[in-house]
């Protein structure tokens, strides 16, 4: 592998990591929307700035996926190579270490809010009485549940995508010339 291929998995990963992120953050910001009363302007504005972060993650990450090929050009300029396994083997340990990043952030989200209600009020958290539950509290265990959803699908399936994503990548190439 030379290292302008493995620069274009990088930045192939790291946008695909914003486009995730801006998935998740959609899931949120519309469960928000749906939360509050349409004449709570501050409310609002909490839902546009998230639309608006999630937009700008998802555009930032598609931007990153197009230009991979002409910015690994340009980072590398070279045909340097690097001792490395196969790229599709490389791409399935990136997504299945980007699968166990959404699993940690998931937990890491929703742990502290349950400990905080158990050390403070030692208690069931209202959700679990069957109470209506504080926004924030659902919102966060939204985002929890899309974060380990998503992280546990990628860390499972690390190895059909890389396939998929090679067979998506070299599709209409010379298989016996491949080339960036």
């Amino acid at each position: 592998m030379t290292a302008r291929h493995l620069g274009f998995v990088v930045i192939t990963g790291l946008g695909l990591w914003l486009v995730m992120y801006a998935v998740m953050s959609l899931a949120s910001a519309a469960y928000f929307a749906l939360a509050v009363s349409p004449s709570d302007s501050a409310s609002w504005r909490i839902v546009l700035s998230s639309l608006v972060q999630a937009a700008l993650n998802g555009v930032g990450g598609a931007v990153l996926i197009g230009l991979r090929e002409p910015l690994s050009r340009w980072l590398f300029p070279g045909q340097s190579t690097i001792a490395l396994p196969a790229e599709t083997d490389f791409v399935a340990a990136l997504l299945a270490v980007l699968g166990v990043y959404f699993v940690v952030r998931a937990i890491m989200d929703a742990a502290p809010t349950e400990i905080v209600h158990w050390l403070t009020v030692r208690e069931l958290p209202d959700y679990l009485r069957g109470e209506p539950a504080d926004t924030v509290l659902v919102r966060t265990r939204i985002w929890g549940v899309t974060g380990l959803a998503v992280g546990v699908a990628l860390f499972v399936g690390s190895g059909s995508l890389a396939r998929a994503w090679q067979t998506f990548r070299t599709a209409g190439r010379d298989r016996e010339n491949p080339s960036v």
